[in-house]
């Protein structure tokens, strides 16, 4: 047993006999970090700096902005509606809570007929599968054992 125990630790003490190893490549830098860098070599001639549309996180403050305008604009028409209905004695119109259906013969909303729009390749297929479906119109034929 001491033969192996000897070879364990001569190989363990002994490099590896195919040379060093080649270092890991590190990973790129993020979008941020490449800024920087970019900032700190560049200064104001920098790309990023330069073009502010070419910005990721401006763009994206934009198209929030954007959003809000016209969440800010629906708000708005949606209560000039309310205004206009009111002052046409509409009564309540939108979300009031009040429950009624105001300006309307209608005293519930199952009594509204629906209408049902489907896509043509779903008409097609309810309108082929109703022809294919036929009642028998043959003689019935038994055979006798």
């Amino acid at each position: 047993m001491s033969s192996l125990s000897g070879a364990a630790q001569q190989a363990s003490e002994q490099p590896d006999s195919a040379g060093p190893q080649p270092k890991k490549r590190k990973n790129r830098p993020g979008q941020m970090a490449r800024q920087k860098k970019a900032a700190l070599k560049h200064g104001q001639e920098a790309t990023h700096v330069k073009d502010k549309t070419r910005d990721a996180n401006l763009k994206q403050s934009q198209r929030k902005a954007g959003q809000y305008r016209r969440e800010a604009k629906q708000k708005e028409r949606e209560k000039a509606e309310r205004a206009a209905a009111a002052e046409n004695g509409d009564g309540d119109v939108g979300g009031g809570g009040g429950g009624g259906y105001a300006g309307t013969d209608l005293a519930h909303p199952s009594a509204v007929p629906v209408v049902e729009k489907l896509h043509p390749s779903w008409a097609a297929k309810q309108a082929g599968s109703e022809a294919a479906i036929k009642p028998f119109e043959g003689k019935k034929i038994t055979f006798d054992d």
